[in-house]
């Protein structure tokens, strides 16, 4: 007689019902007894109706998880959790321990979940290795700070990845790091504590026996140049799906050099006829560049093109190194402008109307890695005072005043002395008083050496906020101002002092 082998059952499921499967409780006689125990029974039950609930619950989260990783184009991985990940980056090959990516603090980041989930939809080089083109130089740090997460956990401790000294200055870190780290993939899936009982080894994890293969096909030592990215990839959230159409340009040839390798897409956006394109392509030995700085400027056209196809409002700043001269005249040399490049404002009816313009103003700020946001627009949400109220938020910042054009030839920053960064708001049923303490308009940014204010009127304030005064002292301009002086010593920045403005609007700039 032969036995058909049984799938393993699955634990039973709650009833379909919420019927209760003791006998109704005997009556003692006594009200005060029965009632206690009635009240006990009613709790006891539900709290086994809660229990039975929760459990069914805790059955469907793994269905979940697994339709949210494969929604977004992943693919549920297998292989033990000892395992390496091999990747080609930018080049170099690089080995990713796999445990410390379904850490706290690194399961929910771009890059694990890039790591983890979507290694097949990456391009391959020649010897199927899933390539990344971005920058071999962050990459390798991350595998070290991650390899820092798993040893801390090992030992019951815990270790945050952060940028720390020259690290936290570096445009190109900076960049990387908000991109793959900082950013969220939105799906956080921890390490499992105890694996199924069902696993032969315990440290694994379920995926696809196509994926597994994959990787176990690479072989290369760590840091030996890699062969051609050929491939494509598909969807994901709004950074996964910068990173996926970022590699989906470098399905063709790659031009090599030592360990500097760069698809075609990034290479052919400085354009054909430049040296960056051709120095890659020709077999020639390079010269007149040390390979640190051609690392750095074959990344900053990297991260431009990432800046082209990511959300609105990525900054893009050139590279620095200790010879800052002799960087400029490199990056200049291999066919890119050594100045901060922006993508997001062109086409989009802004006051700044070009992208190069939204670039010079975010310099100016200062900050490493700046969001612009738009909070207000005058023609969007009406001059109203208190309508701009409730779009903007209160915080500390920075005040000075920029020319783009008009009484300046290029886009300049004037500085305020610290003592005069002030930003006057009235209230909502006041106004903002002059030195006699006579009312004058609803802002007032500046004073004393320089100052804006926004809907004024004698008396004020003006009926909304499009009626505006702007000077600055003429010992307080920036050098090449070739606007009017008025009988104060005053210059502006407007084609008059007192003006109504055609468009208004507040941005916020973050910080990544």
């Amino acid at each position: 007689m032969f036995a058909k082998k049984r799938k393993a059952e699955e634990p039973p499921e709650s009833p379909a019902d919420d019927s209760d499967e003791f006998e109704p409780l005997p009556f003692i006689g006594r009200a005060s007894v029965d009632g206690l125990l009635k009240e006990a029974d009613e709790a006891l039950a539900a709290i086994e109706q809660s229990a039975k609930q929760m459990r069914k619950k805790l059955r469907e989260q793994p269905k979940t998880i697994r339709g949210l990783v494969m929604s977004n184009g992943g693919v549920p991985m297998t292989g033990p959790l000892s395992e390496e990940i091999e990747v080609n980056v930018g080049g170099t090959v690089l080995r990713v321990p796999r445990k410390p990516l379904l850490l706290p603090g690194v399961s929910e980041s771009i890059i694990a979940y890039l790591l983890q989930y979507h290694l097949e939809g990456l391009p391959k080089d020649k010897d199927g290795r899933p390539f990344l083109d971005v920058d071999p130089v962050y990459l390798k740090w991350f595998r070290d700070e991650i390899a820092n997460v798993g040893a801390a956990d090992a030992q019951g401790e815990s270790y945050e990845i952060k940028l720390t000294g020259d690290h936290s200055t570096d445009v190109s870190f900076a960049f990387w790091h908000e991109l793959l780290f900082t950013s969220k993939s939105g799906i956080d899936i921890d390490m499992p504590t105890n694996p199924p009982p069902h696993n032969d080894d315990n440290d694994q994890m379920q995926v696809d026996n196509q994926q597994q293969q994959a990787g176990e096909s690479a072989s290369e030592e760590e840091g030996e140049p890699a062969g051609e990215p050929a491939g494509e990839q598909e969807g994901g959230s709004d950074h996964m799906a910068t990173l996926k159409s970022s590699m989906a340009g470098t399905d063709a040839s790659v031009g090599r050099l030592g360990e500097v390798q760069r698809g075609l897409a990034t290479l052919a956006r400085v354009g054909r006829d430049k040296r960056l394109y051709t120095t890659f392509h020709s077999g020639a030995p390079v010269s007149s560049i040390s390979p640190s700085h051609l690392m750095k400027v074959t990344d900053f056209a990297r991260r431009q093109r990432i800046a082209v196809i990511a959300p609105p409002g990525t900054l893009v700043r050139p590279p620095t190194a200790p010879n800052a001269k002799q960087i400029r005249t490199d990056t200049e040399m291999y066919g890119l402008k050594y100045e901060p490049f922006f993508s997001g404002v062109a086409g989009g009816d802004f006051v700044i109307e070009t992208d190069d313009e939204m670039a010079e103003l975010l310099n100016m700020t200062g900050k490493t890695s700046p969001m612009p946001s738009l909070m207000y627009k005058g023609s969007r949400d009406t001059y109203a005072f208190l309508k701009m109220l409730e779009c903007t938020n209160t915080y500390k910042a920075p005040v000075f005043f920029f020319s783009l054009s008009g009484t300046y030839d290029a886009p300049t920053k004037i500085e305020l002395s610290e003592d005069r960064q002030r930003v006057w708001v009235a209230g909502t049923q006041g106004a903002v008083t002059d030195t006699e303490d006579k009312p004058l308009a609803n802002v007032g940014i500046g004073g004393g050496a320089a100052a804006l204010w926004l809907g004024l009127d004698e008396p004020g304030p003006a009926a909304d906020l499009s009626s505006c005064q702007q000077w600055i002292k003429r010992d307080e301009l920036s050098e090449g101002y070739t606007g009017t002086i008025n009988h104060h010593d005053q210059g502006t920045l407007a084609k008059s002092m007192d003006f109504t403005c055609d468009e208004m609007e507040i941005w916020q700039i973050a910080t990544g």
